[in-house]
């Protein structure tokens, strides 16, 4: 007995028109969902066809072309937010600097019209260390006695 090896040949069905989510840049998980059909055929599908393959590319032509205007679009978005809030710090600073300077204009007026400084108390190196006594009484390099403090 002899065997033969039996040869089979899977033929691919015939491709349909796209759907036009592929168009759309549809990932081939959704278009075979839309065919009602396997990812496995829908990538032999663009394979084998040309005209399945451009439409396929086509979509995700533009499926980048549309994320990246809309990342260029949130960048512009971010840009005018920080520029809005340098603005705002800036006016914050220069209103800062305006109060800073109202006060000080307000205390050099005040110090302009105050009233001279009263007299000048005694301090207590001027003051006897006792009553009735002066402190050049004392010789030199003698200690005062402090009271309360036994000697």
């Amino acid at each position: 007995m002899v065997l033969c090896p039996i040869i089979v040949r899977l033929e691919v069905p015939p491709a349909p028109r796209p759907p036009r989510s592929a168009e759309q840049g549809a990932t081939l998980a959704e278009i075979a969902d839309a065919l009602k059909t396997t990812v496995r055929t829908v990538s032999r599908w663009r394979l084998n066809y040309a005209e399945f393959r451009e439409a396929l590319d086509l979509g995700r032509h533009k499926k980048a072309i549309g994320q990246t205007e809309a990342q260029l679009a949130r960048a512009a978005d971010a840009q005018r937010e920080r520029d809005r809030l340098s603005a705002a710090k800036a006016a914050g600073e220069a209103a800062a600097r305006e109060a800073a300077l109202e006060l000080k204009q307000l205390l050099e007026g005040a110090v302009a019209n105050a009233e001279p400084p009263s007299p000048v108390l005694p301090t207590p190196s001027t003051l006897p260390a006792t009553p009735g006594a002066s402190p050049s009484a004392a010789p030199p390099g003698a200690s005062r006695p402090r009271p309360g403090v036994p000697s």
